[in-house]
């Protein structure tokens, strides 16, 4: 049987796991072998642990769980790598001049990785059904 945890320790470092009952561990003990498993940080280059961070549930769930873009739920018991997992994505690129705050939206990983340099008004159409021509969709390009 497996439990999710959310652990945190008194450096900062946070993770979300994933994991079978660990009755003869301590809180400490399980955070050490977390970071000996992962780090505390990802290096350029690295790939990702699969971890999903306290930050983005957090924000998942101030979202409702939804994706911006789909209007599907986001699951947060996947591995971080999953395309359905969530995923923070800017509404406008920050290539573009987009900056954080209101400009970010929980999305899939997926939709996240779909959407690249398409305009968001028309993925958002895209993602709805409607059919759109290629100016629609990268305005910038025509």
């Amino acid at each position: 049987m497996y439990c999710t945890r959310v652990f945190s320790s008194e450096s900062g470092v946070a993770s979300h796991i994933r994991h079978s009952h660990f009755p003869e561990k301590t809180h400490e003990e399980i955070v050490k072998s977390i970071r000996e498993a992962y780090g505390t940080s990802r290096k350029e280059g690295e790939k990702s642990s699969g971890i999903i961070t306290p930050s983005l549930i957090k924000f998942s769930m101030k979202n409702n769980n939804i994706c911006y873009w789909c209007n599907r739920e986001v699951k947060l018991d996947l591995s971080s790598t999953d395309p359905l997992a969530p995923s923070r994505d800017h509404i406008i690129p920050r290539s573009k001049g987009g900056g954080k705050g209101t400009n970010l939206v929980l999305s899939h990983v997926r939709c996240n990785t779909l959407r690249n340099l398409i305009d968001p008004d028309a993925f958002k159409r895209l993602m709805n059904g409607e059919a759109l021509t290629a100016a629609e969709m990268w305005p910038d390009w025509f």
